[in-house]
């Protein structure tokens, strides 16, 4: 199983506006909606930090490391990625299989390998 962690915080005036493109606003539906409609992964959660009012968990499994790679080179995880960039002040990657942890090489490196 392959496990994508993504911690992020973020910036205090585009809060709002992160959780409206990660959870759609009104009719439109968000990001997170759009990622779970990849039928290769088991499924996209958000949590947010209790402790740290801005932080955020995003969590998200695929049975394999071709369905993680695949995954990478859909829109939605381009444009997730885009606005953890643009809305966030800090972030960290983990992709695990449960043996070997890699950072945002690992999404770099599925993206070229494709």
């Amino acid at each position: 199983m392959i496990k994508l962690s993504i911690y992020v915080k973020t910036c205090p005036d585009k809060k709002k506006e992160f959780l409206r493109t990660l959870h759609g606003f009104r009719s439109l539906s968000g990001l997170i909606e759009n990622l779970n409609t990849d039928k290769s992964c088991i499924g996209y959660h958000l949590k947010k930090d209790k402790d740290q009012k801005d932080c955020f968990h995003i969590e998200a499994e695929w049975q394999s490391w071709e369905e993680f790679k695949a995954h990478n080179q859909n829109k939605p995880f381009a444009i997730l990625l885009g606005a953890i960039k643009v809305l966030c002040i800090s972030q960290e990657l983990k992709v695990t299989d449960g043996y070997l942890t890699k950072g945002v090489e690992a999404i770099e490196a599925a993206k070229q390998a494709m």
